[in-house]
């Protein structure tokens, strides 16, 4: 025998008939739409019509298969199916009303009803079952007063082992008790009848349970079975997935599975419904679950507006869901505030990408004005390495600092947080770093532009040389663009020498007389004409002093340009020395 044979047997042998799932139609007759949407809003809540759906398909499919017969012919009068006479009604009118048969409605239905509780595992939908009206025995459904190794034989019979009786079991989560002892009547199995988790198996074993079946008892602890019970117990994952497993089976016995049509896409789960949320963009999700909240504070406000006392199970079983709801209402939130801060950070990479190629553009702007401007560039060997390099000007060493006015002929070097002086005024690598005098920043020596003012020069960043070109565009009294201490001067003096014409700076300027700090001639601060002897004509004082001289018939010397009065004499004055008559 080949060696791959021995896979395969023991494939083989580990798998049971059951479990090996013919593959359905997928043309899901089109009533079945409009029957789901029925049944969703009558098993809402996972009230006593949810729980009786449930517990249907085991009275209708353990004795003579799944075939209708429960509602079909009567069998729900029977004591051993008491409490199921008005799920039974219900069942056959839908059944009757969409035209479908009673064995697929009552399986449908409780397919449904399991999806529709909170926490309730999805299990297959299938339809396309006969329906029988052949009644089956009387006493073929087991008992609550059976012993363990009686319900184990009938389960036995149809092809289920004592785990996946167990696991059916679980249904017992979400069930009250009516007829079992009608002293106790409404009692539930577990403390939390409308959610479809794993308490009763504890509750059950423990006896903390507000009520507990007889045959529940034995089988949890019975030794066929006790290791089963706690162990789903304790993991509701483990418990979901044999269940899910051991129903899919049960919900077809005597049917031909290959001939039915699979409507499973129809059943609308709580976790489904998550993953659907989980798909849809996180703001629309969040909107879709707060209106989900509004509706179900409005059910719990008519459940108390009612003049009926609410029924507890309802009440329960809407809270919970509030609670699970907003629960992922938080987790949404999070979301979106993390894809609100991711969002930022692609923002912020872009930006900084943007300025990255800015300050690539401003050196190569910086070393052609530097060319222009007749100034030597500096070394700038390692320019290639640190072309690529991203990293912030933390990394540089060197800081070039602008001096006070009594330090003008020198700079500062900043080093390992030591200030050395440094009377070198030459151009340093590229890793110079100098303070722009008009933002205060201290930038790269690459992306600066230094002016040769006179007495000192004055170096701009990149951002600040933009900003005066755009407004010196905008503004007409700022064109052409100047430099900062010429634009913040009122009234500012240029050399009067044509071929200069520099801007003269304030402290260049002693008793209306303005000395050009790049040619040395002296220009009027008030006419701004070259120096001259005597008053200023454009002086506004002098103006009056000259309109009052007129009117005074005053004269103005020749020599020094003072007024003189004639007080008396003649007409005929000499001045000084060098005899200026007038």
């Amino acid at each position: 025998m080949p060696y791959y044979s021995f896979a395969l047997l023991a494939l083989v042998a580990s798998t049971s008939a059951f479990n090996i799932w013919p593959r359905q139609t997928s043309n899901c007759p089109a009533v079945w739409s409009d029957v789901a949407k029925e049944l969703q809003t009558s098993f809402a809540g996972c009230g006593r019509d949810a729980q009786g759906a449930i517990r249907a398909p085991f009275h209708d499919c353990i004795n003579n298969g799944c075939d209708g017969s429960l509602i079909l012919s009567h069998e729900c009068s029977r004591a051993e199916n008491a409490g199921l006479s008005n799920i039974c009604s219900k069942l056959k009118a839908w059944s009757t009303k969409y035209s479908v048969s009673a064995a697929d409605m009552i399986q449908f239905a409780a397919a449904t009803a399991i999806a529709v509780c909170p926490l309730g595992p999805t299990v297959k939908a299938l339809v396309g079952r006969k329906d029988s009206s052949n009644a089956a025995p009387v006493g073929s459904v087991p008992s609550s007063r059976d012993s363990v190794d009686k319900i184990l034989s009938a389960f036995s019979a149809k092809g289920f082992s004592a785990d996946d009786l167990v696991a059916l079991l679980g249904t017992h989560s979400v069930a009250i008790q009516v007829n079992d002892d009608p002293s106790q009547a409404g009692k539930s199995l577990d403390s939390t009848p409308s959610v479809y988790d794993t308490k009763f198996y504890t509750e059950t074993k423990d006896g903390t349970a507000p009520y507990s079946l007889q045959s529940d008892k034995l089988m949890s602890n019975d030794t066929q079975t006790a290791e089963t019970w706690s162990s789903f117990g304790d993991n509701r994952d483990s418990w979901a997935s044999k269940f899910t497993d051991a129903w899919n089976r049960f919900s077809v016995i005597g049917n031909d599975v290959g001939s039915l049509s699979d409507c499973s896409n129809l059943i609308q789960s709580g976790s489904a419904a998550k993953r659907r949320a989980m798909t849809m963009d996180p703001n629309t999700a969040k909107l879709a679950i707060e209106l989900q909240l509004a509706d179900i504070e409005d059910l719990l406000d008519s459940l108390y507006d009612s003049e009926e006392l609410p029924d507890g199970d309802a009440r329960a079983s809407f809270e919970l869901m509030r609670g699970d709801l907003e629960e992922q209402l938080q987790i949404l939130e999070g979301q979106i505030l993390t894809l609100r801060i991711l969002k930022e950070e692609h923002d912020n990479r872009i930006a900084f990408s943007r300025l990255l190629e800015e300050e690539r553009q401003a050196v190569t702007d910086h070393q052609l004005a530097m060319r222009l401007a007749g100034v030597a560039i500096a070394d700038s060997r390692n320019e290639s390495d640190n072309e690529g390099n991203t990293s912030s000007f933390a990394d540089e060493d060197t800081i070039i600092c602008q001096l006070s006015d009594t330090e003008q002929d020198e700079h500062a070097t900043v080093k390992a947080g030591e200030v050395k002086a440094n009377t070198s005024s030459k151009i340093l690598g590229s890793k110079t770093l100098i303070k722009c005098c008009t933002c205060m920043d201290v930038v790269s020596s690459k992306n600066t532009l230094t002016l040769r003012c006179k007495p000192e020069a004055h170096t701009y960043c990149h951002g600040c040389l933009v900003d005066l070109f755009k407004s010196a565009i905008k503004n007409t009294s700022l064109f052409p663009p100047r430099c900062f201490e010429e634009l913040a001067t009122p009234n500012p003096t240029y050399c009067s020498k044509a071929e200069c014409a520099k801007f003269i700076r304030p402290s260049d300027i002693r008793a209306d007389v303005a000395t050009c700090a790049f040619c040395k001639d002296a220009t009027c601060v008030r006419c701004k004409c070259a120096k001259h002897e005597g008053l200023c004509p454009s002086d506004p004082h002098v103006q009056l002093l000259m309109d009052f001289a007129r009117r005074s018939r005053f004269q103005q010397c020749t020599k020094c340009k003072n007024m003189v009065e004639l007080s008396s004499g003649c007409f005929h004055m000499t001045y000084g020395s060098l005899n200026p008559k007038y």
